[in-house]
């Protein structure tokens, strides 16, 4: 099998960088500097996609070989230069050199882990983050050791803004015995878990204690020569500040106004505006400002009612990424409610950030039933449907929220979100 050549050449880029060469540790670990669109979705449409995904399938039948890839780009890209056609299609051109160096150009990849990763690296090259970690965790539940794909999946929930799941995946890497065998490997995992706590403000004391033991063991084990050491030595000072509550990642986690699932609702909007834990929102919402990190539940006044205060221990737990007391809180709260429109949504958000898209949608359309003038549940509802591979759904979802309450759409920047959703589906 061509288990390592393949995949090494279906990387956009070569191994010892891993996609994080200089200065592209900002653009893989930060994704709001990532060339393109927001990280929670690709401009790609579905049928730019499909074509490329036809040109890698058929260099991996064999119908495409070195002497014919040319005049076969010329024809399918003939309105771009030479040089965006090798950076739009570098993912499967790379393939085909490595099949090439192999003696196996011309000849097909058989069904099976090879061909999977060449085509997970395709949907990750195009941000397609979802597909791609689908493809990754079928894969890894038939051999969790597989080379490369637990790396490649990290940097999926990296993208995702998953930074909780990105570490486990790397811890998983770096404890293996079997991945301990290829010293490349374990330098990409230890440089890339650095990266993610390095790039991320507000990580717990023992998430950050975990990036700066790796990247103290990047320094020991990478080459001498490796561009990345010098990267890592200042990355290293900023872990180094944030352990000492000083820095840029001594800072809150990420505030509600820009939630990892895509939101960008307001405290007031999780309350369920002026009436917090209970109904839908009366009126647009205006909501804090970026700045204002008070926890909910400390906001409420003495005699707020179970529900609320069910309400609003959940949201909090959101904030810092909780799930497991964001879920049971929640689940507290529709046990004393079972149409607040607010609990159904938090709910919704943590089926979302657990990749369990079908029951957040439920979870979204329960809450839009009894709430329909509830704009973070048509919010929320917009990037499940997006997630979930059904852009036109999520430009209906949003486009209702503009229809109902323009205020809380400009708010929140949803007019650039329906037209990136509406590139994914044509």
């Amino acid at each position: 099998m061509l288990v390592r050549s393949v995949l090494l050449l279906a990387l956009t880029v070569s191994a010892s960088a891993c996609l994080l060469e200089p200065p592209g540790v900002g653009r893989a670990a930060d994704p709001a500097r990532a060339p393109g669109p927001a990280p929670w979705g690709s401009a790609t449409s579905n049928a730019e996609l499909a074509k490329k995904k036809l040109l890698l399938d058929d260099v991996l039948n064999g119908v495409i070989t070195p002497e014919n890839i040319a005049d076969r780009i010329q024809k399918e890209w003939p309105d771009l230069t030479d040089e965006q056609r090798k950076r739009s299609l570098v993912s499967v051109t790379q393939l085909l050199e490595d099949l090439a160096k192999s003696g196996r150009a011309g000849q097909r990849v058989a069904e099976g882990p090879d061909r999977d990763m060449a085509v997970a690296q395709l949907y990750f090259s195009e941000r397609r983050f979802i597909e791609a970690s689908t493809i990754l965790s079928a894969v890894l539940d038939k051999n969790p050791t597989y080379p490369s794909a637990r790396n490649l999946l990290a940097r999926c929930f990296f993208f995702l803004g998953n930074r909780d799941r990105t570490i486990v995946e790397l811890e998983y890497v770096l404890t293996s015995p079997e991945h301990q065998k290829d010293q490349g490997e374990m330098l990409d995992a230890l440089f890339l878990m650095g990266a993610a706590v390095a790039e991320t403000p507000g990580m717990t004391r023992e998430n950050m204690e975990k990036g700066l033991g790796a990247w103290q063991t990047y320094l020991k084990l990478s080459p001498p020569d490796s561009p990345m050491i010098e990267h890592v030595k200042k990355g290293l000072g900023d872990i180094e500040a944030g352990l000492r509550g000083e820095g840029p990642l001594a800072q809150p986690l990420v505030p509600v106004a820009a939630d990892s699932d895509g939101g960008g609702a307001s405290s007031k909007d999780a309350l369920g505006g002026g009436n917090r834990g209970g109904g839908p929102m009366q009126g647009s919402s205006s909501g804090p400002s970026a700045q204002n990190l008070q926890r909910r539940a400390d906001a409420l006044p003495a005699t707020a009612t179970p529900l609320e205060r069910a309400v609003a221990e959940g949201w909090d737990a959101l904030d810092v990424k909780d799930l497991g007391t964001a879920e049971r809180k929640l689940g507290e709260a529709l046990a004393l409610s079972a149409s607040s429109a607010p609990a159904l949504t938090g709910l919704g958000r943590v089926y979302v950030q657990t990749n369990r898209l079908d029951e957040a949608l439920r979870s979204f359309g329960e809450a839009i039933k009894v709430a329909p003038d509830y704009m973070p549940a048509w919010h929320y509802n917009g990037m499940a449907q997006l997630l979930s591979g059904s852009p036109q759904q999520a430009v209906s979802s949003w486009e209702k929220i503009k229809e109902k309450d323009p205020t809380y759409f400009a708010q929140n920047n949803l007019a650039q979100r329906v037209e990136v959703a509406k590139r994914m589906a044509k």
